[in-house]
This record gives structure tokens, C-alpha cells and sequence, in this order.
């Protein structure tokens, strides 16, 4: 026993005991780790990136308890017509994989798609319409153009024959009409025509605009004025439909400071107008001012379109009328 001599301890035991060389494996290993980790997930990444980049392509995934969407845009760099051809579009927008349970193929993501699948996906992004847009292309905007004139009785005459040629002429407690002429050529007749003022409105179809012109007061059954309510519609024939309702209202009692009647009166009439045919048509109404002495009040309304008309001689002594022109074009 005294010649006994225990074994020498290995190179990994003297190492285990040495603790300064035990705390050197350990950095090792963990540097080595964390460099295997980071190099492992960079791999996928750079894999799931060429996988994109390969069909231009951004998703996004919803997953629920029922079923799972994967909504896809972009267009593939390997576009090919076949593919087109074969897979009719489609308008829902999205591409939905039904889930059964908890199996592989809920969870399909982009990666895992066929190529027949993302093209009908696309042709969906790219072929569905968009209601809201496709609303907006449905209003129709028309500019109306209303003239106010002083007519003579020549004039007068060509209107009425305009538009009995027509077949759009009437007269009850006033005159009214469409002719087939435009204004410029209208107002060409300088020696008949003179056209106090024009303004002008946009209209929409079924959107009836009003608009007032006259003297404002405290409240609304104090205004001295004419309101205009002028709405287009679809007629029948297919052509387009202006309806006007002029709503006159003065005082009445002579030049009585003190008077305060007043009288209303509604003109009502419109006519069929064919916008889209090339030519301009004007619907005129006739004889819807009246020729009678103002009180003292309003006669500041002859500062203000179309009461200008009352500063004529002619008009107030019976020679001439009072006429509304509306044209109507597409914007």
C-alpha cells in the first residue's frame, strides 16, 4: 500500500477543478449558441424574403376559430397567360381556406400556395369594383344657365313659333316653351333680346336647387322676391326632364308705406330638353313679371337681377316682357 499511487486525473477532471478554465467553456458555449441561434433564424428570414420578392407580394392573414383568410396583393414577375386563362376572375377579393380542425392545412399561409391559387387570388384584387366608386361614376352633373330679358313683341312672337315647331308650347296665366336654339343665337336678335344678367347653377338629377333673389327681411314671410325650384328628371321618351316652379311674392297697397299684404303667387312649368343630341335647347317662361307700380319699398329691387327690368320704360308701358331662359349642358 505505501507504493500505491491513484491514478492521474484525466485532462476533462483537471479542467472540471480549474475553475477559471470552467468559466471559459461556459462563454464558449454560450457565444457558440447564441451564434447558431442567430444564424439558423436569419436563414428562414432570407428564404421567407426570396419567397416574397420572387412573386412581389404582401399578405396579410386572419386567422379565426372558423376559418382562416389570406388576402394577397401584387403581381407575380412570372406572370404567365395560361394561368389567366384557366381561372375565371372573381369578385369576393380574397382567397379563403376552410379549416378542418387543427390540421396542416388551416394554417396555409402564402408560402405553401400553388400558383393556380395566387393568380385567382390577384385576378380577384385586380378585377373586383369598388360599390363606392362605382356610385360616384353615377352622379351626373349638369350646369343650368338661367337669363333674365327683355323681350319685344317681335321676339316674343319667335319664341312662340320656335316652339310650337317644337311641339313643346303652351300659355295659361303665362307663356312657356322649349326652342331649338341656343342663347347665343337667341341674343344674336339684338334689336328683340336683351339679356339683363345670367348666373349659374349645378344640378344633379332628382336634386331639386333653389335659390331666392330679392329683398331679405326679419323673417321668411317678410322676403320680397322671386324663389327659383328648378329639377331635372328622366322623362319617358329618355330625354331630360326640367321642371321650374317660380314663387313670386311683392307687397301689395300701392305706395303706402304702411301697407303689409303681400301677394304670392307660383308659376309652374318645365318642358322635355335633349342634352345629349349636340345641339343646345332652351326652355323659356314668358310674362312672369308683373307690370304693375311697386310700393315705395321695393323699388330697391331694382338693383337687384332680374327686377333691373322695371328701370325700362318700354317694359312698364306694355311694349316689351319679362323672360326667364334655362339651358341646360353636361358638365
Amino acid at each position: 500500500m505505501a507504493s500505491y499511487k491513484p491514478p492521474a486525473d484525466t485532462f476533462v477532471a483537471k479542467m472540471l477543478k480549474n475553475a477559471t478554465a470552467l468559466f471559459f467553456i461556459v462563454i464558449v458555449a454560450l457565444f457558440a449558441g447564441t451564434f447558431y441561434f442567430f444564424k439558423t433564424s436569419r436563414g428562414s428570414h432570407d428564404a421567407a424574403s426570396r419567397e416574397s420578392k420572387k412573386f412581389s407580394l404582401s399578405q396579410r392573414q386572419y386567422i379565426s376559430e372558423e376559418s382562416t383568410q389570406v388576402e394577397v396583393t401584387g403581381i407575380p414577375k412570372d406572370d404567365s397567360n395560361s394561368h389567366a386563362s384557366q381561372t375565371p376572375p372573381n369578385t369576393n377579393g380574397t382567397t379563403t381556406v376552410a379549416a378542418a380542425g387543427a390540421s396542416a392545412s388551416a394554417d396555409k399561409d402564402i408560402k405553401n400556395q400553388t400558383p393556380e391559387e395566387i393568380r385567382e387570388h390577384l385576378e380577384n384584387q385586380l378585377f373586383r369594383k369598388d360599390p363606392a366608386a362605382k356610385e360616384d361614376t353615377a352622379v351626373r352633373k349638369y350646369e343650368l344657365k338661367v337669363y333674365f330679358a327683355e323681350v319685344s313683341t317681335k321676339g316674343i312672337d319667335i319664341l312662340y313659333q320656335e316652339a310650337r315647331a317644337n311641339g313643346q308650347a303652351s300659355s295659361t296665366d303665362f307663356a312657356q316653351g322649349v326652342i331649338n336654339m341656343p342663347m347665343t343665337r337667341v341674343l344674336s336678335y339684338r334689336d328683340d333680346f336683351n339679356a339683363y344678367t345670367e348666373l349659374s347653377k349645378t344640378l344633379e338629377k332628382n336634386k331639386p336647387t333653389e335659390w331666392f333673389q330679392g329683398l331679405k327681411s326679419s323673417g321668411v314671410d317678410s322676403d320680397v322676391g322671386i324663389t327659383h325650384t328648378v329639377t331635372l328628371k328622366d322623362s319617358p321618351s329618355g330625354r331630360l326632364q326640367i321642371e321650374v316652379k317660380v314663387s313670386k311674392r311683392f307687397q301689395v297697397g300701392g305706395h303706402d308705406s304702411g301697407a303689409k299684404s303681400y301677394q304670392n303667387l307660383d308659376y309652374v312649368g318645365g318642358g322635355e330638353m335633349d342634352v345629349d343630341a349636340g345641339r343646345t335647347q332652351t326652355y323659356y317662361m314668358a310674362e312672369i313679371l308683373s307690370k304693375f307700380p311697386m310700393s315705395a319699398q321695393q323699388e330697391y329691387l331694382t338693383a337687384i337681377s332680374p327686377f333691373e327690368i322695371y328701370k325700362s320704360q318700354n317694359f312698364l308701358g306694355g311694349k316689351t316682357f319679362s323672360v326667364f331662359f334655362y339651358t341646360i349642358e353636361n358638365k
